[in-house]
């Protein structure tokens, strides 16, 4: 016979762990837990048997042999039962499982009627049931029960009180307790809340996370934003902050010009504009989408944030989401990449390749091994080992047959089969004999085509429309024929032999001119071919054509001729630029000045420098210093400026050391020269700096912004973020 003693006592407990018994001093008389022939029993301290031994285990099935109060568990080889420290029974062996927690609380579960699930409930020490059996698990936390129902898509938690009064029912993704009398509870999105024991809602669940309670206060994080609760879930300091420690770290605070016609302030680390009706804020790494003063959505642990257009593409560190304009998902999750172009969303999952539309509708009918981005209805697919086409219904348009395919470009589409490069239509036919070993597409598209030592041009319908055996390079929205010997002729785009490759060199002047030389002669051309000045050794070099006047440089000194050949304007300068609006500049004796038609002096030649007439001015520089002409020569800006700049709408920067004006193209004074940086923004208005601070002015010299900002950044035409002080 062997014994394993178990002194079991009242109320108040001193555990003393021997070598072979663990002792309860308690109030009442000694009883032990005995084993005898493998079964157990319990006697008391005289050893007197209470309970003869005829159990397979006595205590509770989680392994712990404390009685609660003066009732203890039992199992009889069938389950789990209830009944008194002298062997009164209370129940019978009905439980799977049985553990007790106190007088008042002994979990127990079982088998379901219709399932093999546990079901969990709760029983008193006389054994009745307090709680039905109706949950998946169940645990004393704080002063509630947390509890959990289980459906198809997981675990759901919720919290009941010890006599299964509902508190917070069971629809949660986790329930854990704050403090004794606080439980968060966590919503599907991750988003957490707080709630008392009495089913009060301390705080919405908004929050991102709650740091455990450290003195008496705990961190909040609210959409990357940072505060502070107390014991009791009251929020002490509102979630608005980078980072709270010894100090509280503010973030920067940012304007919002131009979106739906107001300005809208934002505490963050970056805002970004994201559609007419929605901006993203970046706080933390949390990326939130807002449209005024509500969220729409937001992400957490954000590393990409692409926007395509009407598509947003928002990649964190577990997923990849392509958004709408409005914030909402149209295709994502644990994806590995993601493309874009005007008709598709392309996804790649386990190394395979999904379609889907504009409105997240999925077009493809199978997992694709490869895809390639094409902005075109037609999209290369491959499908195996094959490549094809499928079109907007998700169907295979051209069967998968090529070793491989690029993009369509209008008809036709370069693809690769039984080792040749090819041309293929809309339908799928091969329309370029099958001997080319390389094709690329050019401008309208034309295709050239390579094979050995000959180069085919084809339409865009793939007819050919020029041979060569010479190498054919693509130059002045046609192509440079090239001659072994280093001769040059030019085809057009269409495949017309413009100019035979006869002429040592063939420059473009702009426009539909070419400049071509043969040997010492010089002459000219129109791009489809049309010979307009022969190649003489009366020209060494021809320039351009305006106005019907074309520059040419004869015995070193440059002139005008027109297309007879007449001596227009002497040959008496030493460099010209074109006729504009009646107006050329020329040089002499190492100053510009401007001529008419009739080569009457419009501005003396006694400027150092000049540039080119861009918006009906022209910026020169004299002594060093810069003014502007019309394109009548007249001085608007006197040459006393170290530097100007023309804007994209005519307008001129103006510099004088390190601070910088406006003047318009009329030479009208709008901003003072007393800014320290000035740029001109898409709608033609000024983002101008001045003692660190920033304004954005427009074009009548007006504030749109006054000076007060740290930053202001155009991110699309009307819309800026305007930084303001922050630490």
């Amino acid at each position: 016979m062997s014994s394993v003693p178990l002194p079991i006592r009242g109320f108040f407990l001193i555990l003393v762990f021997t070598f072979s018994t663990l002792h309860f001093s308690l109030a009442t008389d000694v009883v032990e837990i005995f084993l005898k022939n493998g079964k157990f029993g319990i006697r008391d301290a005289e050893g007197n048997t209470l309970i003869t031994p005829q159990y397979e285990k006595i205590g509770w099935s989680n392994g712990l042999q404390l009685p609660v109060g003066d009732v203890i568990g039992y199992n009889d080889g069938n389950g789990w039962g209830l009944m008194t420290i002298k062997g009164k029974h209370i129940s019978d062996s009905r439980y799977y499982t049985l553990e007790g927690v106190h007088k008042g609380l002994i979990f127990a579960s079982v088998i379901g009627r219709f399932s093999n699930e546990l079901l969990y409930g709760v029983l008193n020490f006389k054994g009745d049931v307090q709680v039905d059996f109706k949950y998946h698990s169940i645990q004393k936390s704080g002063e509630l029960l947390i509890v959990s129902n289980r459906t198809g898509q997981g675990s759901y938690f919720g919290l009941i009180n010890s006599y299964g009064k509902e508190v917070l029912p069971s629809k949660y993704s986790l329930v854990e307790n704050f403090n004794n009398n606080v439980y968060t509870y966590t919503i599907a999105s991750g988003k957490k809340g707080l709630i008392d024991t009495d089913g009060r809602v301390l705080i919405e669940p908004l929050l991102n996370s709650i740091e455990p309670l450290e003195s008496g206060k705990a961190v909040i994080q609210e959409g990357g934003s940072y505060g502070i609760i107390d014991v009791k879930g009251k929020i002490t300091v509102p979630p608005r902050f980078k980072s709270i420690g010894e100090d509280r770290v503010s973030f920067q605070k940012y304007l919002l010009k131009g979106w739906k016609n107001t300005i809208v302030e934002f505490e963050a680390d970056s805002v970004l504009p994201a559609s007419e009706s929605m901006v993203a804020v970046f706080r933390n790494a949390v990326l939130r989408f807002e449209n005024l003063d509500t969220v729409v959505n937001e992400f957490s642990s954000v590393k990409r944030y692409e926007k395509n257009e009407d598509l947003i593409v928002v990649e964190t560190e577990s997923t990849i989401n392509v958004l709408d304009g409005k914030g909402n998902i149209l295709v994502g999750g644990d994806l590995e990449n993601v493309m874009l172009d005007e008709y598709y969303i392309y996804t790649q999952q386990s190394g395979k390749w999904s379609i889907y539309d504009h409105l997240g509708k999925l077009i493809s009918k199978w997992a694709l091994a490869d895809v390639k981005v094409s902005n075109d209805p037609l999209v290369p697919v491959k499908k195996g080992k094959y490549w094809g086409y499928m079109n907007q219904d998700g169907n295979l348009k051209i069967s998968a047959k090529f070793d491989d395919a690029e993009p369509f470009k209008e008809k036709v589409a370069i693809v690769n089969y039984l080792g040749f490069a090819m041309m293929i239509n809309r339908k799928g036919d091969i329309i370029i004999d099958r001997n080319a070993d390389k094709m690329s597409f050019q401008s309208g598209g034309y295709i050239l085509a390579k094979s050995n030592q000959r180069t085919d041009i084809f339409s865009p319908e793939g007819f050919r429309v020029y041979q060569t055996y010479n190498e054919l390079v693509p130059a002045f929205n046609g192509y440079l024929e090239v001659t072994e010997s280093g001769q040059y002729g030019y085809v057009t785009l269409g495949g017309n032999e413009a100019l035979l490759p006869i002429y040592d060199t063939i420059r473009y002047l702009g426009g539909r001119f070419l400049e071509i030389t043969q040997e010492d002669k010089v002459g000219l051309a129109r791009l489809d071919g049309v010979i307009l000045i022969q190649p003489s050794t009366r020209y060494q070099q021809i320039r351009d054509v305006n106005e019907g006047k074309i520059s040419v440089k004869i015995n070193n000194s440059w002139g005008f001729v027109n297309l007879q050949e007449q001596l227009l304007i002497a040959n008496r300068y030493d460099n010209v630029f074109s006729f504009n609006n009646g107006m050329a500049i020329v040089s002499m004796n190492g100053s510009w000045g401007m001529i008419d038609t009739q080569e009457r002096i419009i501005v003396q030649p006694n400027i150092d420098k000049i540039m080119p007439c861009e918006k009906g001015t022209i910026i020169i520089q004299r002594d060093g210093k810069q003014g502007v002409l019309t394109d009548q020569g007249k001085m608007i800006i006197e040459p006393v400026h170290d530097e100007i700049v023309r804007c994209m709408d005519g307008a001129l920067i103006v510099r004088d050391g390190e601070k910088f004006g406006v003047f318009l193209a009329t030479g009208e004074q709008v901003m003072p020269i007393s800014f320290d940086s000035v740029i001109q923004t898409m709608n033609h208005s000024f983002i101008a700096k001045r003692r660190g601070k920033y304004a954005l002015i427009n074009t009548e010299g007006n504030f749109e912004l006054h000076l007060k900002y740290n930053q202001i950044t155009e991110y699309s035409d009307g819309f800026y973020l305007c930084q303001l002080a922050g630490k």
